[in-house]
Parts: structure tokens; sequence; C-alpha cells
């Protein structure tokens, strides 16, 4: 288990660090996510196609968890308040990852393989079944994209909501496996 991440924000919090931390995927040195922290306070975090709270615990989530590796490099920047969408310390972080890592960790044993195509179900509409806000966020990112690996890249919602949205969609029929 790797908290590499953790206690880099850890140090940079107790020097009051302002700035940007990057994250980098070590595999090919891409930017995977960027976190911006103004006098010792995380205040933002962007990742793909999401920012805020989510995306910095789903970064966590993925560098404990070992399911990606990740390079760091801390760069000192002018950040201000504005720039910020939250303002947690990195305590509020860690209380806040230990109360949901568990569905983190508990849905990646259900997470359908990225190479599957989904399609929603027109009678599960037509019907005018009941659709919960996560499924609704995941039905609006199934309209843009089809592969499961997709659908986890562009959906706003943390990997386990995601996951959590589609197994439930699958069971109440709303969704089809097309290979």
């Amino acid at each position: 288990m790797s908290d590499a991440l953790l206690n880099i924000l850890d140090e940079q919090s107790a020097m009051g660090f302002t700035g940007k931390i990057n994250i980098l995927r070590r595999d090919n040195s891409q930017t995977h996510a960027v976190v911006l922290m103004f006098e010792g306070k995380i205040i933002n975090c962007q990742a793909a196609s999401r920012s805020g709270e989510k995306s910095l615990l789903d970064v966590v989530f993925r560098d404990v968890s070992n399911s990606m590796t990740f390079k760091v490099i801390v760069e000192p920047e002018v950040v201000t308040l504005d720039d910020g969408l939250f303002e947690w310390s990195v305590e509020e972080l860690k209380r806040r990852a230990r109360e949901v890592y568990e569905n983190y960790l508990n849905s990646r044993k259900l997470k359908p393989p990225g190479h599957l195509k989904l399609v929603l179900n027109a009678d599960f509409i037509i019907e005018g079944a009941t659709v919960e806000p996560d499924e609704f966020d995941v039905l609006s990112a199934i309209s843009d994209y089809s592969r499961v690996q997709e659908i986890y890249d562009h959906c706003p919602l943390m990997e386990y909501e995601i996951t959590r949205a589609l197994v439930s969609l699958r069971r109440k029929g709303g969704l089809k496996v097309i290979g």
C-alpha cells in the first residue's frame, strides 16, 4: 500500500505551502491530477473531467490502493482562495477518505471490464422507471460514451458511485451489455 501522496500533502500542509501539486502517472508521465493548496489547506483538485472533493478522494484512493502509481511534483505558484472549490486540511481529507474508502474497495469487485459496451434499454425509459441521481449521471455519460472505461473517465461521480449506479441500473433492467 502506498501513501506517498498523503505524506507529501501532509508535509506541504505543515509548511503552509501555497501552489500546485502535479500528480503524474508513473507509466507515461502524463498529468493525472493537479491539487491546489493555499497556505497549507487543500482548496481544489482537478483530474480528467472532474474537479473538487470527489476528484481528490478518487486520486487518493487510487494511490493508496496502488491501482495507479504516481510521481508527485510540488510546484510553488501563485494560488488564491478564488481558485478553490473547497477548503480542507490534510486531516480533514484523511477523515473523509476513511469514511468512504470501504465503499471504494467493495465496489472494485463489481466493476465491469473496461472494454464492454453498454447501451440504455429504451423500454426502461418508456416505462418511466425511477432513476436515482447517481444513476442519472451515469445514464448521461452513457448517452455520450458506450464503453465502460469511457463512462468511468467522463462521469463526474467517484469510481465507487459509478459502479454502484451501473449495478443498480443493470438490476433494474435499464442497461444492455453489447460485448
